[in-house]
């Protein structure tokens, strides 16, 4: 499996070691302490002090300081699972130096929530399914927290989270008009409803929303439907005892090998190769 960086050879070639990385910074860095990156399973509504309010979901990512207060509201009533790291100290301290990641104060992150990578998610991903122990260790957490701190600062550089006070006219801002519109998509991705349907829930052209969709979040709907399908799946592969063509329909997939193709272009291995990884985990941690 070949996982290539998505940027910033300057901040991923400088970070210690995990060994080093955990020796040393807990002692020199004690600001930088309880520093967290949340990922939630199901879509949320979060309310965080001097932001408007945010949708997270499969697409997304929380990045929470020590002194962030926020309430999730599910937005089907029923709260999933959740995954939260905590941020190594001096990672965080070489992304501030190079990415300036944090906000005035380093009391927490320059914004709350950011699109998660494709390459950032599977890295995360295999880290909770991961059965061997060397494999859920420093090293292994250093590099989900990097790719995710990574794809934060090139996501914020390019789309900035707005504050509470951000306004367009019709009083509504483009970055919230994409947030309910990726809520719409998220409570509905097996449906998969289409642009049309989108802009006439919002009674807005189809340019007006597809411009307003991409500009906010990055994707057009149909592309941010298409990674809710595919991080779906990543929940059907794990539990096993389904066969590839099943996992497929049930995500919304027409066939095996749209599934199969849409998964290893997007993750850089076939779902059948990562369900296989998980075994051979399993049966050497059993042996």
């Amino acid at each position: 499996m070949d996982m290539q960086p998505t940027s910033n050879v300057l901040f991923s070639s400088r970070l210690p070691s995990g060994d080093l990385l955990n020796r040393t910074t807990e002692r020199d860095q004690p600001s930088l302490r309880g520093f967290r990156l949340r990922r939630l399973s199901t879509p949320c509504r979060v309310e965080l002090p001097g932001f408007q309010p945010l949708l997270a979901g499969q697409n997304s990512v929380l990045l929470l300081g020590p002194g962030d207060a926020h309430e999730e509201s599910p937005l089907d009533g029923v709260a999933g699972h959740v995954a939260e790291l905590p941020v190594p100290t001096g990672l965080l301290a070489v992304a501030e130096r190079e990415l300036g990641v944090l906000a005035a104060g380093n009391r927490r992150f320059r914004m709350p929530i950011a699109r998660l990578s494709p390459e950032a998610y599977f890295r995360w991903r295999l880290l909770d399914w991961s059965a061997n122990a060397a494999d859920r260790g420093p090293e292994a957490l250093e590099a989900v927290c990097r790719a995710v701190l990574l794809c934060a600062a090139n996501d914020w550089r390019r789309r900035p989270v707005p504050n509470a006070g951000a306004q367009v006219a019709g009083g509504r801002s483009r970055f919230e008009l994409a947030q309910q519109a990726a809520a719409l998509i998220e409570m509905h991705w097996q449906e998969g409803p289409c642009l049309e349907a989108l802009a006439a829930h919002f009674e807005l052209s189809s340019f007006h929303l597809l411009r307003s969709f991409r500009r906010g979040l990055g994707l057009t709907p149909h592309q941010y439907l298409l990674q809710i399908r595919l991080r779906r799946s990543f929940d059907l592969l794990e539990a096993g005892g389904l066969r590839i063509i099943d996992i497929a329909l049930a995500t919304g997939f027409s066939s095996h090998g749209h599934y199969s193709t849409a998964f290893r272009k997007t993750f850089g291995i076939s779902p059948l190769a990562y369900q296989r990884l998980g075994r051979a985990e399993r049966g050497a941690a059993s042996a």
